[in-house]
């Protein structure tokens, strides 16, 4: 779990941002600002932080200016570029595809087995069901969406 949060640090550092911890009197768990992302460090989950993290990334590659005013329409929308690309960073098909193989059977055991905190796996399977409606193929399975059940390749 470090690898990915600290993986995540080195592509916002590619991208010419720093990340740093720090406790936010705000209460806010994560903020970007002027090329620099703050995470707080009253947050002691790891998993908790890399998905936080993800998202300030998203920020960095998918938003424009001060969106912190989400009662403006184009706000809105930029944070939910952000959210999706922090979604499809942690978690892809074949992540579910993976977890399915290796038997996990529940919402729970899946946000283990991905790294991720439940609300983050909710989030991104939602969106992942907005994108592809309730069932994609990909790599030879049918991955239903609503409710997650991945099917395995027919062979003959």
């Amino acid at each position: 779990m470090r690898r990915r949060y600290e993986s995540l640090i080195a592509e916002a550092e590619s991208l010419g941002t720093r990340v740093y911890e720090f406790p936010m009197e705000s209460g806010a768990k994560g903020l970007l600002k002027n090329n620099r992302i703050g995470i707080n460090s009253a947050i002691s989950s790891l998993i908790e932080r890399t998905c936080i993290l993800a998202e300030e990334v998203g920020h960095v590659c998918k938003t424009v200016g001060d969106i912190l005013d989400q009662t403006i329409l184009a706000n809105r929308k930029q944070e939910l570029r952000s959210r999706a690309w922090a979604y499809r960073r942690l978690i892809s098909l074949d992540d579910l595809i993976r977890a399915s193989i290796a038997g996990v059977r529940n919402q729970y055991e899946l946000a283990q087995f991905l790294d991720v905190t439940e609300p983050f796996l909710v989030a991104a399977l939602e969106r992942l069901r907005d994108h592809h409606g309730v069932a994609v193929y990909h790599n030879d399975y049918l991955i239903q969406l609503d409710p997650l059940i991945v099917f395995e390749p027919y062979s003959t």
